[in-house]
């Protein structure tokens, strides 16, 4: 049994790793940032408030750990600033923090494809792929990523790229597949961009093998421990709804394209909603740049080659059971 910990374990992929970990029988501590209802469900001893961006707050917390798997970080944030401050000092504090024990803990950590930047529907990226991010969450990922390999030499570390997670506990895919569901499907611009998936429980599987096989960063070869998650076909947005409605059995959606220049009214349009003091929207000018600059799909080559997981369903199949998750309680 190993002594684990998972950093942002509140969040929809953090909730399914802590569950898959204590299947699995390991001693799980949770930190988070702030509780919600579903960590109030959990023993008290098993969590611990922590601020990622305070070196102070991870001081002497991963003492005796085994492994640590890094998954808080920022989606939205108001400035470049912002994300930069949780996403890539926040991470290096955290392998900092690690660095200081005695014996040092292996360290996970979970990027993001958007690390890499967007590509051509015929050009799936690898690993080592040049990378051209477009927005501040993926230039923040980026920084984080180059920032760690400083620490290879002082903690074993190794790095997931997941792309789009599927999962009935998303709340931000939810939105859209409702749309569908309503029989209508909101394509940004005309382009047939495709996108990559991977399932929430293919994710956190996947994860796990890493930090137990993978290989690590070194400063040599800072991309050697690096890694996608994803499944091997792709889907255009159009493709995913219509896997949705079939599930639903219900009529295909009908298209309806989003102009640019609408897209962007809409994303200045939430960035004020957010500073206002609404709750903050999932929509913002760092996620239009995202959504119309082209393709988001990738290859997990390197995690098949090295026979660290292999995905027990198709895509489809995926697909399907999130429906059906949604579907069961009742928000489809």
């Amino acid at each position: 049994m190993d002594r684990i910990v998972v950093i942002g374990a509140s969040g929809f992929i953090g909730r399914q790793l802590v569950r898959q970990l204590q299947a699995a029988g390991h001693q799980v501590q949770v930190f988070i940032h702030r509780h919600d209802a579903w960590t109030q469900s959990l023993p008290s001893e098993q969590i611990h408030r922590v601020d990622i961006t305070d070196p102070g707050s991870l001081r002497g917390k991963f003492k005796g750990v085994d492994t640590v798997f890094h998954l808080a970080g920022a989606l939205l944030a108001r400035s470049a600033e912002g994300f930069h401050l949780v996403n890539a000092v926040g991470t290096e504090n955290v392998a900092r923090a690690c660095a200081a024990c005695d014996s040092p803990p292996r360290l996970l950590f979970v990027s993001s494809l958007a690390a890499l930047g967007p590509t051509t529907a015929d050009a799936p990226l690898d690993e080592d792929a040049d990378p051209k991010p477009v927005s501040g969450y993926g230039r923040s990922k980026l920084a984080a990523e180059q920032l760690l390999t400083a620490w290879a030499d002082k903690l074993p570390i190794s790095i997931v790229r997941p792309p789009s997670v599927l999962g009935p506990e998303d709340r931000y895919m939810l939105g859209a597949l409702q749309w569908a569901a309503r029989g209508w499907v909101l394509v940004p611009d005309s382009q047939q961009h495709r996108y990559s998936f991977t399932h929430v429980e293919d994710l956190c599987a996947a994860m796990i093998a890493v930090a137990n096989q993978g290989r690590r960063l070194s400063t040599d070869d800072p991309l050697r421990g690096c890694y996608h998650v994803a499944d091997r076909q792709s889907l255009t947005f159009a493709e995913l709804t219509n896997l949705v409605t079939e599930q639903l059995q219900r009529r295909r959606p009908r298209a309806v394209t989003i102009p640019r220049w609408l897209m962007q009214v809409a994303g200045v349009g939430g960035e004020v909603i957010d500073r206002i003091g609404f709750p903050r929207p999932f929509i913002n000018r760092d996620k239009v740049r995202e959504a119309v600059a082209g393709s988001w799909i990738c290859n997990a080559t390197k995690l098949h080659q090295q026979s660290l997981y292999t995905f027990p369903y198709s895509l489809t199949e995926r697909v399907h059971q999130t429906v059906e998750g949604y579907r069961s309680a009742g928000k489809l």
